[in-house]
């Protein structure tokens, strides 16, 4: 009886579970769709690709939940893995609901801590018992399903190591407007994974994000992913050395959560402390992103690289570079310096649709004085503001846009 009971509550799991995968991967959506709001707020334009961002998310969630369901089925054999219908219900719960706050928190490597500790401090404190209270099999499954996941997750991330990073313009320590990247990536991932002698579907998000000063985008993309396969590793090892002890369970949870946490933070109070990369250069103009599919892309300028001369002319601001493409649109020849210093040519005949359409955004230059205002990433934060800026509004009775021209710091 219990089993039919529990392969009901199974079935019941079926419709529910792509509701939760595609809520998931629309949070997912808007987070990217709010980091392009935030280039066009202060390029008028669209940098990076929101579509190939999005349809990455879907492809490299898929692989890693193939991979996550096989592990769990491997080990399956050798231990005991069991996730009742209850959990994954408080799973998705919590998921969601850190989601709409800010999708950065739904993380399955925050959500799962911290739904095993309120359960066993709920159990062990409280001595409250109920049939959403799950069993030590099952807190203890579900950890290991997040460090498996939280590893494979890392090793996505350093794999990805931010090939599509978002640029924006900050304030530095110094109150100089200086370049900046936001990289970020999100994985809603589809399991299966063992339920009462049968396999229960599972929708949970993976991922981080990160902002690049000082170093290249795709260095803080690998040590974010390197802390996540380390904390998923000492994970799953927890897991199995402290196998059929609560406070051991209860211990490696909390200690995934802290070396997360602080690992991500550590990371990005070094990198906002450290000396800004994409600045204004003695000679040439810096480039701080290339447009998709645009001309500086396709003859492979790079975030971070240096145009000294246009043909003949050097040049030192945006605008050199206008005129020196308008005294010769039909072909176009650059001299690039690299990161490291060396130097390259590289031409191009395709400007006849228009001279100044090269393609690239700079970094701040000194007649930068007046920029847009912007929100941060968090969904919470950006309602928030968005709701008293709209209030204000109401009570003026004049309209006002999302972004607008400000001399205010920008976040």
């Amino acid at each position: 009886m219990q089993l039919v009971m529990a392969l009901a509550r199974g079935v019941a799991l079926m419709p529910l579970t792509p509701v939760v995968y595609l809520l998931l991967l629309l949070f997912v959506g808007v987070q990217y769709q709010r980091a392009k709001r935030m280039e066009r707020a202060i390029f008028g334009l669209k940098v990076s690709s929101f579509w190939g961002q999005w349809g990455k998310s879907i492809l490299y969630g898929l692989i890693i939940g193939i991979l996550v369901s096989a592990g769990l089925d491997l080990l399956g054999r050798i231990w005991l893995l069991y996730v009742p219908t209850a959990l994954i219900v408080e799973v998705w719960a919590v998921s969601l609901i850190l989601a709409m706050v800010d999708v950065r928190w739904a993380d399955i490597a925050f959500v799962a801590p911290l739904v095993i500790v309120i359960a066993e401090v709920l159990q062990d404190f409280f001595s409250l018992q109920s049939v959403w209270m799950p069993s030590l099999a099952a807190l203890r499954s579900l950890l290991l399903i997040t460090g498996v996941a939280q590893a494979l997750a890392g090793i996505a991330f350093m794999i990805d190591a931010g090939r599509n990073p978002s640029p924006l313009y900050v304030s530095s320590k110094r109150g100089q407007v200086v370049g900046m990247f936001v990289n970020q990536s999100f994985w809603p991932i589809p399991l299966l994974v063992p339920g009462a002698g049968f396999f229960l579907p599972l929708a949970v998000l993976a991922g981080s994000s990160g902002d690049s000063i000082a170093t290249q985008p795709y260095r803080i993309m690998r040590k974010k992913g390197f802390i996540m396969l380390a904390v998923g590793l000492l994970t799953v090892a927890g897991c199995v050395n402290l196998w059929g002890s609560a406070w051991g369970i209860f211990a490696t949870a909390s200690i995934g959560l802290i070396l997360r946490v602080a690992g991500s933070l550590v990371v990005q109070w070094l990198e906002r402390g450290g000396v800004p990369l994409y600045v204004r250069p003695n000679r040439g103009v810096r480039v701080l992103a290339t447009i998709a599919a645009s001309p500086a892309a396709c003859l492979g300028i790079r975030f971070g690289e240096i145009i000294r001369k246009v043909g003949s002319t050097s040049v030192d601001s945006p605008y050199d570079v206008h005129f020196a493409i308008d005294q010769n649109p039909a072909y176009v020849k650059l001299e690039v310096v690299d990161t490291v210093g060396e130097a390259r040519l590289i031409g191009t005949p395709i400007f006849a649709d228009g001279p100044s359409q090269l393609g690239i955004v700079v970094v701040p230059d000194d007649h930068l004085h007046q920029y847009r205002v912007v929100y941060g990433l968090g969904q919470w934060v950006w309602i928030w503001r968005w709701w008293g800026r709209r209030s204000k509004a109401i009570a003026k009775g004049i309209p006002i846009p999302l972004a607008a021209h400000s001399e205010e710091q920008p976040l």
